[in-house]
């Protein structure tokens, strides 16, 4: 299914985008026979790890500088530099605090705005 992926974005093995499922509500049809439902992009963005044995499903939105855990099911859009795990995932912490991701995206060539416009998204999660 259609997945966009950002720079710098590691896989471990056994990842699975679940762009697309089969539909399961069409009376008299199997599955099989009703085929696949609407896709969904799968939007990674740049600087994210990707744990092994990962699902993410339709739709979902990994924000950069993420980290998603060994084994995660990723059911929900994943804040940037956030690490989730579980099944389904859930933000277990912050990569760094507010001041600390300043320092790091300023380092990066971030401008001001740009720093607090990452900041903004990860709290809005």
């Amino acid at each position: 299914g259609p997945c966009e992926i950002g720079n710098d974005v590691m896989f471990g093995p056994e990842v699975h985008l679940m762009a697309g499922y089969h539909r399961t509500d069409l009376i008299g049809s199997t599955i099989q026979e009703s085929g696949p439902g609407q896709r969904a992009t799968i939007v990674i963005e740049d600087d994210v790890w990707v744990g092994a044995r990962v699902t993410v499903l339709k739709g979902i939105r990994i924000g950069e500088g993420a980290v998603v855990g060994n084994g995660s099911i990723v059911t929900t859009d994943v804040p940037p530099y956030t690490i989730v795990a579980g099944a389904p995932s859930q933000v277990r912490k912050l990569r760094f605090s507010d001041q600390d991701l300043r320092k790091h995206l300023a380092a990066r060539g971030r401008t001001r705005s740009a720093i607090e416009e990452v900041i903004a998204r990860r709290k809005a999660n």
